[in-house]
């Protein structure tokens, strides 16, 4: 210590490295405050120790808040050229430079050396990362030790690569049914086995423990194919959409010059044709509603609800299935009708019914045009949607619905039946004990009454709804087994919307400019964009814990 107090050369010290910062000069500085009085050596290194963390805090969090702006906004986070003398250098470091532009505290401290600068794309990767895993933890503790069902979708990315989304369908401590997107796999095969072990692959590394059938008929599928080809040569360039949209003017305004069309409001509006999705069959009808309202134009020029719950969708399929059989005994008539009747307003060429079908290689058929359209096209399409619907909502998938509806509250319960949900009680037996069983049965009875006699229960529209007031009123806890049933019908996925805002945000994230993201850096935005909500919530000090080491966690 008396070397040290004697020494006056110091300034040789500062000239050894030069840089403020340096390892030499830190612990100069540290050396120099204990020169003075009732100083100890650990409370002056604790105190420099504390400055220096500071200032570390002060630049991480604007990196912090860089990186949630870049990920709640969907934007790309490099430039295409970062150096310091370009124009514009990328999202993350432009925003940087107006976060430090208005806040003068960070303008004040002094330039930080190397990669404290906490700028690097490192960094910001660790950010992204903390932000991932911080929104995971708070899904998986709204799920905690309740139930949860898995939607699981797979399509193409900008790279050709099959992406698998994974999504959880669950009910939080409020009572609100939330489906939440908890991560992207990638994956090489899609049959059932391979999605299967690529599912189990994703939660051991989290350490947790409709018109498909008409693909396959060759007939439709080159439908389809025109169709395609039919929009490539209108909408592939602006200058043909332009003369579409003109020329559809020009034929709304004689149409409704010559009475043909009415007027009114919302009606008569611009149209345009949409291209089909590659993963939702019903953009198809989308697509087609638009090109047979706009069919007269087009040949002069170029020749699911996300929060729709099960028993809502009951009734829609048995309506549907019912609509597709008697559409099958009855429809291909009135459907001729409307084909023949659109052909003679147009000027096509209306075909004999009752001539022989020239098949594609321009050969007779033993078979009538009759024959063909309705039994081998009309009818087998629509065989193939009737199975399918079978295959979807079979016997045991009839019953469990059934017996779901029985917790319906609309008109006061008037569908509630006890022998019901016992039964439904028993399509779950690894939910329900044999104690169980013989407790739900006072258990139900009790509840009936309570939730009829409450005020608060009176208009419900749905089970959603129920589970809802049900936590607000504190029954959950009087009737547990009740609710444990309810929570099981609720997880019950009917759409897929949320599904496929996954996809849509995929195609955002990574694009054709940014197709070389890594599958981790990837899952992680795609995680914090969708997940939007959950983002603002995210506060940073929860996130600097999980980024300071665990001593700095201590101090």
């Amino acid at each position: 210590m008396d070397g040290f107090n004697n020494w006056k050369k110091t300034e040789r010290l500062k000239e050894h490295v030069g840089h403020v910062y340096s390892f030499h000069n830190t612990a100069l500085q540290k050396c120099q405050s204990l020169k003075k009085p009732n100083q100890s050596i650990a409370n002056a290194f604790n105190k420099q120790d504390e400055k220096s963390k500071t200032k570390y805090r002060m630049r991480l969090s604007a990196t912090i808040s860089a990186c949630r702006y870049c990920l709640k906004c969907s934007l790309p986070f490099c430039g295409h050229d970062e150096l310091e003398k370009s124009i514009y250098k990328g999202n993350f470091l432009k925003l940087m430079d107006v976060i430090y532009i208005h806040n003068e505290e960070l303008r004040k401290l002094p330039k930080a050396p190397g990669n404290n600068k906490l700028m690097s794309s490192y960094i910001q990767k660790d950010v992204v990362k903390c932000f991932k895993q911080e929104l995971l933890e708070c899904i998986f503790k709204e799920i905690g030790d309740g139930v949860f069902a898995l939607l699981v979708d797979e399509s193409s990315d900008v790279s050709k690569k099959e992406q698998m989304v994974i999504v959880l369908r669950y009910v939080d401590a409020q009572g609100f049914v939330k489906e939440r997107f908890v991560g992207l796999v990638h994956v090489k095969d899609t049959s059932s086995f391979s999605l299967k072990a690529s599912i189990d692959s994703f939660f051991f590394l989290l350490n947790i423990n409709g018109c498909s059938g008409c693909k396959k008929y060759l007939g439709i599928v080159n439908f389809f194919d025109k169709i395609a080809v039919l929009l490539n040569v209108v909408c592939a360039s602006c200058k043909r959409k332009d003369i579409l949209i003109d020329t559809e003017k020009e034929r709304v305004k004689e149409q409704i010059g010559s009475g043909k069309l009415e007027t009114g409001t919302g009606l008569n509006q611009e149209l345009s044709l949409t291209r089909p999705g590659y993963t939702r069959w019903n953009s198809h009808y989308n697509t087609h509603v638009p090109l047979v309202e706009m069919f007269p134009s087009v040949i002069k020029k170029a020749l699911q609800r996300k929060d729709q719950d099960i028993l809502e969708a009951v009734q829609l399929v048995e309506s549907t299935k019912e609509k597709l059989q008697e559409l099958r005994i009855n429809g291909f008539e009135l459907f001729l009708t409307k084909v023949s009747s659109f052909c003679e307003e147009h000027g096509i060429r209306i075909l004999n019914m009752n001539e022989d079908c020239i098949n594609s290689r321009r050969q007779r058929e033993k078979i009538t045009n009759q024959y063909y359209y309705e039994i081998e096209c009309f009818n087998t399409v629509l065989d193939m949607q009737i199975q399918e619907f079978g295959d979807r909502f079979n016997e045991a998938s009839t019953e469990l619905l059934s017996c779901m509806s029985a917790l319906n509250p609309r008109d006061s319960f008037s569908m509630f039946d006890s022998e019901k949900l016992r039964l439904l009680c028993d399509l779950y037996p690894k939910d329900f004990t044999s104690a169980d069983k013989i407790e739900l049965e006072d258990e139900l009875q009790i509840y009936h009454h309570s939730v009829q006699k409450d005020p608060k229960f009176k208009d419900l529209k749905g089970i959603a709804d129920l589970a809802r007031v049900m936590v607000e009123t504190r029954k959950y806890i009087s009737y547990l087994l009740v609710y444990r049933l309810l929570k099981l019908a609720l997880v019950l996925p009917v759409a897929t919307a949320t599904v496929e805002r996954c996809f849509s945000a995929m195609k955002i994230v990574k694009s054709n400019l940014c197709n070389r993201i890594s599958e981790e850096f990837l899952n992680a935005c795609l995680i914090c964009t969708i997940e939007r909500e959950a983002l603002a919530e995210v506060k940073d000090e929860d996130l600097l814990l999980k980024i300071f080491a665990p001593d700095d966690r201590e101090s």
